[in-house]
């Protein structure tokens, strides 16, 4: 486990399209990840961040949480 810490770390190009639903309290996010670098890179984490208030967005579900 200590040599993945010590990998050089990828970067991460980061695209998203937001799908409002008619309930206004519903929407969906659509995300695409692509490494854009030359090295792999593990334990990727996706959050949800309030613009406002800079705190994670719970409950999110994800139906594709597989990412390789």
């Amino acid at each position: 486990m200590s040599d993945l810490r010590n990998l050089p770390k990828a970067e991460i190009k980061k695209t998203f399209y937001i799908n409002k639903n008619e309930n206004q309290y519903e929407f969906s996010i659509e995300i695409e990840l692509e490494n854009i670098s030359d090295v792999i890179d593990f334990f990727i984490k996706i959050f949800l961040i309030g613009e406002k208030t800079k705190k994670i967005i719970t409950p999110v579900y994800l139906n594709d949480n597989y990412i390789s």
